[in-house]
């Protein structure tokens, strides 16, 4: 599987200094789950306002999503434990998502 997206370049550089530190891709999926339901959060107040700040935490969120795997494949740092995080944190947001 190639990936070659644009996000997946932007980040790889971005994480790339990260490859040999005490940072982890659990780390990073954490950080996700943290700006996702805070996305979430933003859009439940139904507020134009709120809505902008939800929609920019959910880019960023879908970002760190994007940076957690490209860091456990740069680094070497994966792990089955990290891939059921990962999984279930996505689930939990995008669900979020739609109810928020």
């Amino acid at each position: 599987m190639a990936f070659n997206s644009w996000s997946h370049k932007f980040v790889r550089k971005l994480v790339k200094p990260l490859a040999n530190s005490v940072v982890t891709p659990n780390h990073l999926t954490t950080i996700r789950l943290l700006t996702g339901l805070a996305a979430c959060i933003a859009l439940a107040f139904g507020d134009r306002t709120w809505d902008i700040w939800g929609g920019a935490l959910w880019v960023v969120s879908a970002l760190f999503d994007r940076a957690d795997g490209e860091l456990a494949r740069i680094s070497e740092k994966y792990s089955e434990w990290g891939h059921i995080y990962d999984y279930h944190c996505d689930v939990t947001i995008l669900g979020l998502f739609f109810i928020g």
